[in-house]
């Protein structure tokens, strides 16, 4: 892990918004921009080396996040077993309650529950589904859709209502059953979730960066693997996360970009460039 220490000290990034954690993406890609063999199937493209990367970024991170298509298909443990230090908060954005209670995240290797995070529609609260999942130690989360977040928090019981403070988001429609960044990730906050890595599937990492001020560093491993055929970055992948739909950006420009070789992957640290007023605007 010498190779990296020069890397690592940009994490956890320090929040550009006082109302959410600081968020770093990752994931992990093969050559040709797939991220997985088959939709809907685990795929591990990390080597040995990317993974450790992997674990101690979560180590250094409060929580961890990952959307229920994830959980459905890999069955993620989300823990730092390969390095040391704490294992992240589990959080899952699960609009319908469809995280299986027998999902690995719930609990350590000692059958500990790990206080995970289900992310829900408010109207799910009071499902059999919630009281099961909240008897198996989770705490399920109703986050507000800013359509209707007076009514949907007077549902919520008492200990799950929240106050936040972002800004309301900036053409993105609330469509029923759906949840919205801004909203979970204010939520989140307010659960005192400092610090936040996304590790996927696919329809979330790409909803983030849709909005690329939700989001402060970028991780990716580039395997030496072609997967002609496989689900690509920024296409829909169906895990199940049910945001709202976010209009695609054309384009996303990086800064303050480096590189580290990691055996055969290549890794890519970056963070999203923010917007600048120019000269020759302001000559204008």
């Amino acid at each position: 892990m010498a190779q990296i220490a020069r890397h690592l000290h940009r994490f956890p990034p320090q929040p550009t918004q006082p109302w959410r954690p600081a968020v770093t993406l990752t994931y992990a890609q093969s050559l040709d921009g797939c991220i997985a063999a088959v939709r809907g199937a685990p795929t591990r493209l990390s080597g040995d080396d990317s993974m450790l990367l992997t674990h101690e970024l979560r180590a250094r991170h409060d929580a961890i996040l990952v959307g229920v298509g994830t959980v459905l298909a890999d069955d993620p443990q989300l823990s730092t077993r390969l390095v040391p230090g704490h294992s992240p908060r589990p959080i899952v954005l699960d609009s319908n309650l469809r995280t299986p209670l027998s999902a690995r995240l719930l609990r350590d290797s000692n059958g500990v529950p790990r206080s995970a995070i289900v992310v829900c529609s408010p109207e799910r609260m009071s499902s059999e589904r919630a009281a099961a999942l909240t008897a198996a130690g989770a705490f399920v989360l109703p986050v507000a859709r800013h359509a209707d977040e007076h009514a949907s928090a007077a549902r919520a019981p008492a200990n799950s209502r929240l106050e936040c403070s972002a800004p309301p988001p900036a053409g993105a429609p609330c469509l029923p059953g759906r949840l919205e960044l801004r909203a979970v990730l204010c939520a989140l906050a307010a659960c005192s979730v400092r610090t936040l890595m996304v590790e996927g599937g696919g329809h979330v990492l790409r909803s983030f960066i849709a909005e690329p001020e939700l989001f402060d560093a970028l991780c990716v491993t580039i395997a030496p693997t072609l997967l002609a055929g496989g689900p690509r970055f920024g296409e829909p992948t169906g895990d199940g996360a049910s945001l709202t739909s976010l209009s695609p950006r054309a384009r996303l420009d990086l800064e303050h970009v480096s590189y580290a070789q990691l055996g055969a992957d290549v890794v890519l640290f970056a963070t999203p460039a923010r917007p600048r007023q120019s000269t020759a605007e302001g000559a204008a």
